[in-house]
């Protein structure tokens, strides 16, 4: 027989158990934040490749009677601040609106990268890696290429945000190459 301080834990631990679940973080409705993953992609040295991965959340840019269109805000960044200011920031800001059934159109052009310091920015990427405009969803990938120098030595490494987006609305946002 459980006893009543066992009973709210036991409700806790399911609400836990519930909100872990890797459908109810990567999938939602237009207009709620999606949780990213911890940690975007594997890093052996995180005190010069490692990096924060932001929420991603989305934001209604238009709507009339025929289509929605959404921009989606991803930010990934780091820094490395005890020797100066040294950081890096990746920021990709996709719009794509929809019908309810299909993708309508795509924008992917609001893509860039900052730099300060030992961190050298060495180009940024978009592109669709499936789906397309009239088809039922699109993937889009960005990919930040940075630097680390300091002293004679050099690091380079790549930080990816990814977005799928239903012609129903249903979108899913996440880092990682």
């Amino acid at each position: 027989m459980l006893n009543k301080r066992k009973i709210p834990l036991l409700i806790l631990v399911a609400g836990a158990l519930v909100l872990a679940s890797p459908a109810l973080a990567t999938t939602s409705a237009p207009d709620e934040v999606v949780m990213a993953p911890a940690g975007s992609d594997g890093c052996d040295d995180p005190a010069t490749c490692g990096g924060k991965d932001v929420e991603v959340i989305s934001e209604l840019v238009s709507q009339d009677a025929v289509e929605a269109c959404y921009r989606w805000y991803f930010l990934q960044w780091d820094s490395f601040w005890w020797l100066g200011d040294n950081n890096w920031h990746h920021y990709y800001r996709p719009i794509v609106c929809y019908n309810g059934s299909v993708i309508t159109s795509r924008d992917q052009s609001s893509h860039w990268q900052e730099t300060q310091g030992y961190y050298h920015p060495s180009g940024v990427s978009h592109h669709v890696v499936s789906g397309c405009n009239g088809c039922s969803y699109i993937r889009l990938k960005a990919i930040g290429n940075f630097r680390w120098s300091w002293g004679g030595m050099e690091r380079a490494f790549s930080r990816c945000a990814n977005l799928t987006v239903h012609g129903d609305g249903i979108w899913s946002g996440w880092y990682g190459c």
